[in-house]
């Protein structure tokens, strides 16, 4: 079973992220909040399904589909869809097992379909799903607002579904391709045939001038002959000229190639040579620089060596300077070093004393040490005691003053209590007051409720009063309408009736010439002519038809009041009747006013018969109606004629005519089998001649079948006219007419369907005044009502206004009131909070007091071991000050000793200074010296570098000059050989340029020769369309004709019999130099001679013979396309006609089984009740409309309309499994289909779902708990994000009885 596999969406709407629904077989439903995005679903289906409208899928622009962003994320450039379906049953016309079709759009506006990965186009789409049931706007898809659309929209609209199930849909759009492919085949036929009439006539107009074409393509020929000969010989002589001179050119090139080899060869010798001379050139310049560079740096020597002199006497003053300087210094470090060994020896005396004075100093610092650590023990005891005495202190003072703060608290508690208890009682009378005025107002909002209720209830009866006056108004618009238009088509009738009136069509001409002079004149014979029978005689239209089969020719007769005045006139010699007339006298009836019966005759009135139709019922209507149970089609003009008879049963009187003698004995057969009736039963006669009718037509009887009328005409012996419910009559000699009659021509319908088109126009009149009377009447009520219904709306919203302030004060006392209550209730609690404080203060007060009572005592007790504390510290302080003392004395005498000990100290330390700095003198004054005696000796290793180089220096000078020399010689040489080659050079060059210059020459005249052949060439290119070298090869000369023509008789005039072919003698005379140019210039007169006659013959004769070929083979080409077209014509209406029988047979068959099928789920959804499915028009079955009856049990509906939003649904569901039931489709999208449905409805319609699960895939977008139950994969869609929808899928299998997940394990067992 084909069905959906998957559906693919990206930043399609609210689907920004890629999200892939899997549709298993069954039944899949999609939930989730409003606005979740679950619609967007279907949307996406019918856009992949090729669906064009933005406004189908709720949008401005079809790019509204792509995802617009959101508050945290940014638009998308793109959307895309993919839908998957299993195609292993090929219920998709391709040949792939998996049929993937998806659509893209662009922010850009550009969009593609695309099949399995491929670019396609929506035709290809459309094509694919056509007659499957699948498409965009099948019945596969049932979106929000379609229930309606299928059962309110018009059944033409509503037949689409139909063919679409009935596979009708492919084949009316083949059939529509057809009937325009038929369309411009005829249009294409008849500009065809146009053209091939044109054609045809241009044919024949250019064959008339074929002679004279002839004659011009003789001319021409000869004349192509002989200039095409003559281009060919010049192109054979040339041809000769050109190819000596091309072996010419062949010699002087190859003698031009040895010519440049020897000035190429000399060309080399002298750039050899210049090249040997700048290298020698090169060398040299190098030899003088390296020379020049030998003498710098010899000067530089000179001058280094100079300086190195003048350095090395400077150098030797300086070495006996720093000698002296090295001995003076060396006697000063030895007297320093002597007063240093003084002073040391006295520092080491006064430092023993200074040591001695320090230990004594020591042990009086560890003896007060001592006493101190004994006193400061003493002050820690005491200090801890203060401390312990502060802390006390701090805690008593803690305790004092939170004692202070409980007592606040305790009288700000109870003051707080004694408000709490006023509030208590103020608000007790609040809500007192506000409960005694809720009722109060409730009763005012309930009088405001039941006025706005009568309000509306008033509103609502004027609107439905407007809405009946409405449909009246609109009822009586269409009626009035229609009658108009009835009207408008009777007044049409009535005009072209009386025209043919007036006009007296069907009349001989006879007859209408004695018609006109009765008329005109008021003398015998014409004054006694009363009118014609057919103007007499009165029928009803149905039976006017067989009444003028019945009176045949008998109704063009005239009819006189005295016969005896006509006799006279045609005795007397001068009448003048135009045709054949007959007349008939009714002198026995007792006569008429002809001029009174004419007039009334001429102005329609009923006066002249004997009473109106509807007065014509006797007692044996019964009889003649009995045993006429069909009425007969008879086939005059197409209309359906009913038979009624009116006349008595009985005898007449002979009638009086040219065709009946006074004699004739009338034939009674009523009741007789086979028999109607007598035929002047279908007819009234006037008043005034009551028997006309029976004189007429005593004779002619109404029989039922030609049968019967044969029967009886045989067995009365020919003595009666028998005329056939079918049209046929039998005269009384066995004459048999058969065929239609038009209602035109027929004068008796023509004037009984006049009388009636008068009649009814008289009625229409009246009923339209009384319509638009009417209308009037609605127009005014509706006008009032509209009056009465604004001033309703007016009192509706005066009773809203109230209900909305009761509401308002009766919701602010209900607030007000609720609010005391809550205040009441906090207060309450207040109050019990305020009691609980109060008794947790009054127990840390009572706390708090004996603590402090503690404290006070405890404080006493520390004071008492302080003061005993600072008795004993005050006795160690006075031991400690008596040795403090001692330490002092001691401490001043080791000061004076430290003093005398620092000055010696100070004193030895500038002597070791100034020691140290004559040291480093004497050290500084040893490295100057042996500083200058490294210098000297550096400057003495230069001096001698110096000569060195100067000596290697002049040697490099010599060899320098000597190799310049050599050089020098060499240039000299190679200047003379530089000379001798150019001059070489420069001859071969000479010779060179003078054989170019004959080479040159010799190209030009080859040129000219090629100029001269390519100009005749492109002539005769031109002219004949023919290349110079075919004509050579096919041997054509201008000099083999003038040969012909030599040799030939020019009388006979062969030479336009063949084209002679060029020769050995026409060689000759080619290279002939002296005769070729008088025979050429002979040959280029004849050329123009020929020209001249061409002129004269004038070029359209040329043209005419290639526009006859050229138009015969267009005609037999236009005439072959002509016949192609009118057999693909008759192919594309056959085409069409097997089309519309498969159609209507495909149709018929697929209506019948839907049918069925409705009345039964109908019965099944509803629990009963009636439904069917009716054609409007049986015989056009391709295009009639299809209506929808539905009556739920219990209810007689004239409309579809009136039924309830659920019984809508149900009847839509019932229509469309109807058609699932006739016609699967893979699948069926249901979005909220059940959102109108009670409990048992959804129950009833999940049943029938069931049914039809194993057949079709559902997905159904529900917000129903019953419908989410039946469903085997659940798909929740939800809006983490704003504005971005997110997939959740959840299997029932998944689940188990009490609405827990299954483990994997349990899954697989319970699978």
């Amino acid at each position: 079973m084909t069905r959906l596999i998957a559906l693919e969406l990206f930043g399609f709407k609210s689907f920004a992220d890629r999200t892939v629904f899997d549709f298993p077989a069954g039944i899949t439903g999609v939930v989730g909040p409003n606005g979740s995005g679950k619609s967007n679903v279907v949307d996406s289906i019918k856009w992949i399904l090729g669906d064009q409208s933005a406004k189908s899928l709720r949008g401005k622009e079809m790019t509204d589909v792509i995802f617009n962003g959101s508050s945290g994320r940014a638009g998308s450039q793109f959307a895309e869809a993919t839908l998957t379906f299993d195609n292993r049953s090929r219920f998709i016309p391709l040949e792939l097992d998996e049929v993937s079709v998806g659509r893209r759009l662009w922010q850009s506006g550009d969009s593609e379909y695309l099949l399995n990965g491929g670019t396609a186009r929506l035709k290809d789409i459309r094509e694919l799903f056509s007659g499957t049931g699948a498409g965009a706007a099948a019945w596969c898809i049932i979106e929000q607002g379609r229930v309606d659309q299928i059962l309110q929209s018009n059944a033409a609209n509503r037949r689409l579904i139909f063919e679409e199930a009935a596979g009708v849909s492919r084949l009316r759009t083949k059939r529509t391709e057809s009937l325009k492919r038929l369309e411009r085949v005829e249009q294409n036929l008849t500009r065809l045939a146009d053209l091939v009439e044109e054609v045809e006539t241009q044919v024949n107009a250019v064959r008339s001038q074929a002679q004279r074409a002839t004659r011009y393509q003789a001319a021409a020929r000869e004349l192509e002959s002989l200039w095409v000969g003559l281009a060919a010989d010049d192109y054979r002589r040339e041809s000769v000229q050109r190819d000596a001179l091309r072996r010419e050119h062949g010699v002087s090139a190859e003698r031009l190639a040895q010519l440049k080899s020897d000035q190429q060869q000399a060309l080399a010798e002298v750039q050899l040579v210049e090249r040997e001379l700048g290298e020698v050139d090169e060398r040299l310049r190098g030899l003088e620089q390296s020379r020049s560079d030998v003498r710098s740096r010899l000067a530089s020597l000179e001058a280094t060596q100079r300086y190195q002199i003048s350095r090395e006497s400077e150098l030797e003053s300086d070495l006996q300077r720093l000698s002296r300087q090295q001995l003076l210094l060396r006697q000063r470090v030895q007297e320093s070093e002597l007063e240093q060994s003084t002073l040391e020896s006295s520092l080491t005396t006064e430092r023993s004393s200074c040591e001695r004075r320090r230990r004594q100093m020591q042990a009086a610092e560890q003896e007060i040490g001592v006493v101190q650590q004994s006193l400061s023990a003493a002050r820690t005891q005491a200090s801890i005691r203060r401390e312990e005495q502060l802390r006390q202190l701090q805690i008593n003072s803690g305790m004092t003053s939170e004692l202070g703060v409980l007592r606040n608290q305790v009288r700000q508690t109870m003051a707080r209590r004694e408000v709490l208890r006023q509030r208590s009682v103020e608000l007790g009378g609040e809500t007192e007051g506000y409960q005694r005025s809720v009722p109060h107002l409730q009763q005012r909002l309930e009088q405001a409720r039941l006025d706005l209720q009568g309000a509306e209830e008033a509103a609502d009866l004027l609107l439905s009063e407007r809405e009946r006056l409405l449909g009246e108004r609109s009822d009586g618009q269409q009626s009035l309408a229609d009658l108009r238009e009835q009207r408008s088509g009777l007044l049409a009738r009535r005009t072209v009736l009386e025209d043919l009136e007036d006009r007296q069509e069907g009349f001989g001409i006879g007859v209408r010439e004695i018609l006109r002079r009765a008329e005109e004149s008021s003398m015998e014979p014409w004054n006694q002519i009363l009118g014609s029978v057919a103007d007499l005689l009165d029928v009803d239209m149905e039976q006017a038809a067989l009444l003028e089969i019945a009176l045949s020719g008998r109704a063009q007769l005239l009819v006189v009041t005295r016969l005896q005045p006509l006799i006279d006139y045609l005795n007397s010699g001068r009448a003048r009747i135009t045709d054949r007339v007959g007349f008939v006298s009714i002198e026995s009836t007792g006569g008429c006013d002809a001029s009174q019966l004419r007039g009334e005759l001429r102005r329609g009135q009923m006066a002249p018969w004997q009473s109106d139709a509807a007065d014509e019922g006797t007692a044996d209507d019964a009889w003649w109606n009995r045993g006429r149970g069909r009425t007969p089609d008879f086939g005059f003009g197409g209309l359906e004629t009913r038979v009624a008879w009116t006349d008595p049963r009985g005898e007449s009187a002979v009638v009086r005519s040219v065709f009946c003698g006074e004699s004739a004995a009338a034939v009674q057969l009523f009741g007789q089998p086979g028999i109607i009736g007598r035929a002047d039963g279908l007819a009234r006669s006037p008043q005034c001649m009551p028997e006309l009718a029976a004189h007429l037509l005593a004779d002619t009887w109404v029989a039922e079948t030609l049968a019967d009328a044969l029967r009886w005409h045989s067995q009365l012996g020919g003595t009666a006219r028998f005329v056939t419910l079918q049209g046929e009559l039998v005269e009384a000699d066995g004459t048999l007419f058969a065929g239609t009659v038009r209602n035109e021509s027929a004068l008796l319908s023509r004037k009984s369907e006049l009388r009636r088109l008068r009649n009814d126009l008289h009625r229409l009149e009246h009923e339209i005044a009384q319509r638009e009377l009417l209308l009037r009447t609605i127009s005014g009520s509706i006008t009032s009502t509209d009056d009465q219904l604004q001033s309703a709306r007016g009192r509706i919203n005066q009773q809203m206004q109230s209900c909305r302030e009761a509401e308002a004060a009766l919701a602010e006392q209900q607030r007000l009131l609720v609010d005391c209550e809550r205040r009441e209730r906090a207060l309450a609690d207040d109050g019990g909070q305020i009691e609980l404080e109060l008794q947790q203060l009054e127990q840390r007060q009572r706390d708090a007091q004996s603590q402090l009572e503690s404290g006070q005592h405890l404080l006493q007790a520390l004071e008492t071991r302080i003061s005993e504390v600072d008795q004993a510290v005050g006795e160690r302080q006075r031991e400690l000050e008596q040795l403090e003392r001692s330490r002092t004395e001691s401490s001043l005498d080791l000061t004076r000793l430290e003093e005398r000990l620092t000055g010696l100290q100070d004193s030895i330390q500038p002597v070791l200074d100034e020691l140290e700095q004559r040291r480093q003198q004497l050290q500084e004054a040893d490295r100057r010296l042996v500083s200058a005696q490294d210098r000297r000796r550096d400057l003495l290793l230069s001096q001698l570098n110096t000569a060195a180089e100067i000596a290697e220096r002049l040697l490099s000078e010599e060899q320098l000059a000597g190799r310049i020399a050599v050089d020098g010689a060499t240039r000299g040489l190679l200047r003379s050989r530089r000379l001798t080659a150019s001059e070489a050079e420069q001859q071969a060059r000479d010779v060179l340029r003078r054989e170019q210059d004959r080479l040159h020459e010799v190209e030009l005249r080859m040129q000219g020769i090629d100029h001269q052949l390519n100009s005749a060439a492109d002539r005769i290119r031109e002219e004949f369309q023919l290349e110079v070298e075919e004509a050579v090869q096919q041997g054509r000369s201008a000099l083999a004709v003038w040969l012909r023509q030599q040799r030939t008789d020019a009388a006979a005039g062969e030479t336009e019999a063949a084209v002679p072919v060029f020769d050995s003698v026409a060689a000759e005379l080619l290279q002939d130099d002296n005769r070729f140019p008088a025979v050429r210039a002979e040959i280029e007169q004849q050329v123009e001679k020929l020209r001249k006659q061409l002129r004269k013959l004038g070029h359209v004769g040329s043209e005419t013979l290639e526009n006859l070929q050229e138009l015969e083979t267009r005609f037999t080409r236009l005439q072959t396309q002509l016949q192609d077209l009118q057999a693909a014509r008759d192919a594309l209406r056959e085409m069409v006609r097997r089309i519309n029988v498969e159609s209507r047979r495909m149709f018929l068959e697929s209506f019948e089984t839907i049918r069925g099928y409705f009345r039964e789920l109908f019965r099944r959804l509803f629990g009963g009740g009636e439904a069917d499915l009716v054609l409007e028009d049986p015989e056009d079955v391709l295009e009639c409309s299809i209506d929808v009856v539905a009556r739920p049990p219990g209810k007689e509906l004239r409309s579809i309309s009136l039924l309830s939003g659920g019984e809508k649904t149900l009847t839509a569901v019932a229509l469309l499994l109807s058609i699932f039931r006739s016609r699967s489709s893979p699948f069926c999208i249901l979005d909220e289909v059940d959102a109108a449905l009670d409990d048992a409805n959804i129950g009833r319609f999940v049943n029938v779902l069931r049914d039809f699960q194993q057949n079709t895939q559902f997905i159904m977008i529900t917000h129903r708990k019953p419908t989410m139950a039946v469903t085997d994969v659940l798909y929740g869609v939800t809006m983490e994000e704003s504005g971005i929808s997110r997939r959740l899928s959840l299997r029932f299998e998944d689940v188990d009885e009490q609405g827990n997940f299954l483990a994997a394990a349990r899954r697989a067992k319970a699978a």
